[in-house]
């Protein structure tokens, strides 16, 4: 059975690090389903949005309301790189954290700043 393994990070640290079946993460020109086998990929990350994991079982999922950031794909793993990331217990929490999140990050803010640094070096 192919498996991804996939690391969410913010300027705090690691949100989650495992191995996973399938993702679905909103990136800047539409949601994105990542597989075992894909294609190497670096995307933009939509401004606010749901991430979802499928676990290995194919059946248990893990949801997190993202903000901004990065998603690499390589052959070895899978990096989402972004500002803020909030686990939810299902869709619909995720969803209705997304009005919780800030409109636009204050420029003068030292996490931000820091989240900018790692996600240029990502890119390189």
């Amino acid at each position: 059975m192919a498996i991804l393994t996939l690391n969410i990070v913010t300027p705090n640290g690691a949100i989650y690090e495992g191995e996973v079946s399938a993702i679905s993460v909103p990136a800047e020109n539409g949601v994105l389903g990542i597989l075992p086998g894909h294609t190497p990929l670096i995307a933009q990350l939509s401004d606010h949005g749901v991430l979802s994991v499928t676990l290995t079982d194919h059946q248990s999922k893990l949801y997190f309301t993202i903000f901004r950031g990065v998603l690499e794909v390589k052959p070895e793993k899978t990096i989402v790189l972004t500002e803020k990331a909030v686990p939810a217990p299902d869709y619909e929490s995720a969803k209705a954290n997304l009005n919780r999140l800030p409109e636009k990050a204050g420029e003068n803010d030292r996490d931000v700043q820091r989240a900018d640094v790692r996600i240029k070096t990502t890119i390189k």
